[in-house]
């Protein structure tokens, strides 16, 4: 073969690497631009309400328990309450015999019901008084019962709150005075509203995370909500009205500076924009834009045209 056959074959050889280049290259761009086109989509900027909301797990529990005691330690003779009654401060709540008189009494007995009658009159069980008003929450002990002066024979609720442990990362958006609306978990369809009553000063260490503990106390509490029962309190932490609204996938962030793709610019120029809340879905449009205006969302998801569409709530802790 002659020096020339073997050039000329060459030349042919790197023609045909270079068309099979460029095919393999015009077939990548026409798959890149339908990649490109399939994963774009056009979304419009509404106008709509936007709340940013915390939602942390809490307990029913008593705002502040008494317990009562026996006076004196012997027999219990009566108790007039039961579990859940109102009583008043100053009630007489049941009574007690001393070990003496239990001793007196046991023997009169043996000697017959009149005998028994006279030194009943004669020696008077003590009282058990209730110490403050509220509701009875614990009922620890019967007639006939021996009890020592440390036995809780009744628990005294003032009232029932709604407790919880808040991370420290949200308690600075929490103040007192604050309106939550508490849910039941046993009665979903239950919406209590209340209102923030105390946050700790202290803070309680949770699985190496410092919780902060908060009351809220709730108004129209239901008689089947008992303490103990677990709850879902809301916070609102941040409420617009008749804002504008665009997903947060059609903006890009880049040096703090947010910008948007207009639609109806053919170029790559980024649109310059101001935003403000979030609510991890969609982004309030403070200025740059203006309503129904178009903007490219890149992520393929952009339908979110409705302006009444719900913002998700934002579940930043749960304590359990």
């Amino acid at each position: 073969m002659t020096t020339a056959t073997r050039k000329h074959k060459q030349r042919i050889g790197i023609g045909m690497a270079v068309l099979a280049i460029a095919g393999a290259l015009f077939l990548w761009n026409q798959s890149y631009k339908g990649d490109k086109a399939r994963k774009t989509s056009t979304v419009k900027v509404s106008r709509g309400n936007m709340d940013i909301k915390l939602v942390v797990n809490g307990t029913v529990t008593p705002h502040s328990c008494v317990a009562i005691r026996p006076p004196i330690p012997g027999r219990i003779e009566s108790i007039l309450v039961v579990e859940g009654a109102h009583v008043l401060r100053g009630r007489v709540v049941g009574t007690i015999s001393s070990a003496e008189r239990v001793t007196l009494l046991d023997a009169a007995a043996t000697r017959g019901q009149e005998e028994l009658r006279k030194w009943e009159d004669m020696i008077k069980p003590a009282p058990l008084v209730a110490p403050v008003s509220g509701i009875v929450i614990s009922r620890n002990a019967e007639p006939g019962n021996t009890v020592s002066a440390e036995t809780e024979l009744l628990t005294i609720s003032d009232r029932l709150i709604v407790r919880a442990q808040l991370h420290e990362d949200d308690i600075a958006k929490i103040y007192t005075g604050q309106r939550v609306q508490v849910m039941v978990d046993a009665m979903p369809e239950l919406l209590i509203k209340g209102t923030v009553e105390r946050i700790a000063y202290n803070a309680k260490l949770v699985n190496n995370v410092h919780t902060y503990e908060t009351d809220m106390a709730v108004s129209d509490l239901p008689a089947n909500v008992r303490s103990g029962m677990g709850v879902n309190i809301t916070f609102t932490l941040a409420h617009r009205t008749n804002v504008l609204l665009l997903p947060s996938s059609a903006i890009r962030e880049s040096n703090g500076v947010s910008t948007v793709q207009l639609a109806d610019d053919d170029t790559v120029t980024r649109h310059t924009i101001k935003t403000g809340l979030r609510d991890g879905q969609m982004v309030e449009i403070v200025s740059g834009l203006t309503e129904a205006q178009a903007v490219v969302d890149e992520s393929g998801n952009g339908n979110h045209t409705d302006s009444k569409t719900k913002s998700p709530i934002m579940n930043s802790y749960n304590k359990n």
